[in-house]
């Protein structure tokens, strides 16, 4: 069915780390944890959906989007703004905290930058049927991330137990993905392959979560599916700022 299709795409992203088995039990989880900082710059490295290139920089999507380039230059500096932030507020994060408490720390933080970016994003792209379709692969493109949005969750009608069960799922994902970003650097070809069998798994997973109901919903919210390619979710290391699509 069509919403396999996508969530065999939109789940790539997954999420940050989260908070750990022990803060999972619990209770729901409260959001993702930031992924070590890796040595030597030239690693790609596995961002989740908070990179610091933006999700819309490739020019296919630009070109899908049919976002002009005074839009993109807007959205791109509202971006690089929202992600400074986020940035600082991650180094911020103070080391006393317990796994539970950084975790709700960085969800904090997550959420501060999407309402920031947001607040951009809806002065920018007003012209609605062009609206609608950035909303649909921003969904697609945030994978198990949007689950963590709470405008998401109350839409689909998510149970604590279901969202237990997708952010465990994210975790393996990004056990997973830790570990791509090396292969895909060496072996594009090969990776990707294996890219592909991982998200159409990821996919069959989540439809044991969603009920009937929820799947139709979901369908709704994200629209035909577009395939984003594997080094969409891949970045080396560098400093603060968005990088530009041009």
């Amino acid at each position: 069915m069509r919403l396999t299709k996508w969530l065999s795409t939109a789940f790539a992203v997954g999420l940050l780390a989260s908070a750990t088995v022990q803060a999972q039990q619990k209770g729901p989880p409260q959001g993702p944890k930031s992924p070590p900082v890796q040595p030597g710059g030239n690693q790609p490295i596995y961002h989740g959906g908070y990179g610091q290139t933006p999700w819309f920089s490739n020019m296919d999507t630009r070109q899908h989007l049919k976002m002009s380039d005074a839009q993109y230059d807007q959205l791109n500096k509202g971006y690089g703004k929202a992600y400074e932030d986020y940035q600082n507020g991650v180094k911020n994060i103070g080391k006393d905290l317990n796994d539970e408490q950084r975790a709700q720390k960085m969800n904090e933080l997550q959420q501060a930058f999407n309402t920031s970016f947001s607040t951009t994003a809806n002065g920018v792209i007003v012209e609605p049927g062009q609206r609608l379709r950035y909303n649909q692969i921003h969904l697609q493109y945030q994978g198990y991330n949007a689950f963590l949005d709470p405008t998401v969750q109350q839409k689909l009608n998510l149970t604590p137990e279901q969202r237990q069960k997708l952010n465990q799922q994210s975790q393996e994902w990004n056990k997973q993905m830790n570990g791509f970003g090396a292969a895909y650097q060496s072996d594009p070809e090969g990776s990707t392959q294996k890219f592909n069998e991982m998200r159409t798994q990821n996919g069959n997973r989540v439809n044991t979560i969603l009920t009937p109901d929820q799947q139709k919903s979901w369908q709704q919210m994200t629209g035909n599916t577009y395939n984003f390619q594997p080094n969409a979710y891949f970045q080396p290391s560098a400093g603060v700022g968005p990088k530009s699509g041009k």
